[in-house]
C-alpha cells in the first residue's frame, strides 16, 4: 500500500505530492525524480515501529 507523502524539492523547492511505499521495514529509501525539475531525489522512509506513523526525509541524490 502506497502512502501520500506532501514533499519539497531540495533543488527548486516546489512542493509536491509524492507515494511512497513504506514497505515493512523500518527504514527505506527511494529514489524519484522532481517532477518539476526532474532531478532526482532520495526519499527517506521511516514507519514507526509502535504507532505505524510515517515519516518522509528528502535530500539531494547521490550526494549533490
Amino acid at each position: 500500500m502506497f502512502h501520500e507523502a506532501e514533499i519539497q524539492c531540495p533543488f527548486c523547492f516546489q512542493r509536491q505530492t509524492a507515494f511512497v511505499d513504506p514497505e515493512d521495514r523500518r527504514e527505506s529509501v527511494q529514489v524519484i525524480d522532481c517532477t518539476v525539475c526532474c532531478r532526482p531525489m532520495d526519499l527517506r522512509v521511516f514507519r514507526d515501529s509502535e504507532s505505524g506513523e510515517i515519516t518522509v526525509d528528502v535530500s539531494r541524490s547521490g550526494g549533490m
